[in-house]
């Protein structure tokens, strides 16, 4: 991606970053200073990210992140950037069944209402040799999941399920 495709995407003028600034000149001989410059320019409203073993700052436009391309330094940037997307773990429990997902909708509904904060999937599968549908449910909260899938197995209709995970 180039900084006017990012400012095109967010709809933002490009402008002169000056602390950017600051450190492209700290940073480039007089001689090639013209041609680096030119890496002041972000979109308007851009933040610098500092860290990691290169002086240059990542730039950040909301959710995207313009790292370098050369691979030493992208990897270098990533692994300051890396405890920004650090979060907690999901938990996950999976039910296999039988049953066509018309079927079981309703208590997948059901279970939903009462386990609001649920992540519920339903993934039916064609001509599997196994089972018809899978069921995922996900929490953050190991507990929360334990619970709402119990509920869940108990209001499935009985011999529906195959097998869980």
């Amino acid at each position: 991606l180039t900084i006017e495709g990012v400012a095109r995407a967010f709809d933002r003028k490009i402008v002169n970053n000056p602390e950017l600034e600051r450190v492209i000149r700290s940073h480039f001989s007089e001689r090639h200073l013209a041609a680096g410059l030119k890496m002041a320019q972000v979109p308007e409203g851009a933040v610098l990210n500092l860290g990691g073993d290169v002086d240059f700052p990542t730039v950040q436009v909301e959710n995207v992140y313009m790292l370098p391309g050369i691979p030493e330094l992208f990897e270098a940037k990533m692994s300051a950037l890396m405890p920004r997307f650090a979060s907690d773990p999901y938990f996950l429990r999976a039910i296999y069944t039988q049953a066509g997902e018309g079927t079981i909708a309703e208590y997948l509904n059901s279970c939903l209402e009462r386990f609001p904060q649920l992540l519920l999937g339903s993934y039916p599968k064609i001509r599997h040799p196994e089972y018809r549908v899978k069921v995922t449910l996900e929490s953050k909260d190991q507990a929360y999941l334990d619970e709402a899938f119990r509920h869940l197995l108990e209001i499935l209709p009985q011999g529906v399920v195959i097998k869980t995970e």
